[in-house]
């Protein structure tokens, strides 16, 4: 599992592709599939165009606004980051491209 350097509020399990996160205030870690992981990546990114809001986002993941802000936070997800996880970017060739 792989962490970051927030105090190790994150682990991402490789092997069956989910992301544990421990939100502050929440009793269970909320655990996200890499599928959604990335898809969060993707909705609030500008890269490709209009980033969705966090109401918007909120509403599409399932998650009360306030975990989601901490959420994109822990994970460093801004509207200026590209759309891909930490772990994707440090899969990719240094040659691959955006997405148009």
């Amino acid at each position: 599992m792989v962490g970051n350097d927030l105090k190790q509020r994150y682990w991402y399990n490789k092997d069956d592709d989910r992301y544990i996160t421990v939100i502050k205030g929440v009793n269970e870690p909320i655990v996200t599939s890499g599928a959604d992981y990335r898809a969060i990546c993707q909705a609030y990114s500008n890269f490709a165009g209009g980033a969705s809001t966090l109401n918007q986002m909120a509403m599409q993941f399932g998650m009360p606004r306030p975990w989601l802000i901490q959420y994109l936070r822990i994970h460093g997800v801004t509207h200026d980051k590209e759309p891909f996880s930490s772990e994707e970017l440090m899969e990719r060739s240094t040659d691959a491209t955006l997405p148009a």
